[in-house]
C-alpha cells in the first residue's frame, strides 16, 4: 500500500498567491498526495473564485475548495 497525505491550505485574501502555491505541486509530489483542500476563511477578495477556477482548469489536480462559515482569524 502506498500511503498518501492530505494537504490543507487555509486562505484569506490570497487570490494572487494561491495559483503560485498550487503550481508548486509537481507531478512527482502529487503522486504522494490524496487531496489538497483549500479552505477559504471568508476572504473579501476573489480567493475562492481563483481556487475554483484552478480546480476547473486542472481537472486531474486533486483539489477541493471549502469555505468557513465565519472568519476564524
Amino acid at each position: 500500500m502506498n500511503p498518501k497525505i492530505m494537504v490543507f491550505i487555509p486562505a484569506y485574501n490570497c487570490e494572487r498567491q494561491l495559483p503560485r502555491v498550487l503550481m508548486q505541486f509537481s507531478a512527482a509530489v502529487l503522486t504522494h498526495v490524496q487531496e489538497i483542500v483549500v479552505i477559504n476563511n471568508r476572504s473579501t477578495d476573489d480567493t475562492e473564485q481563483v481556487a475554483v477556477a484552478y480546480a476547473q482548469e486542472h481537472t486531474k489536480f486533486p483539489l477541493t475548495v471549502l469555505r468557513n462559515k465565519e472568519n476564524y482569524g
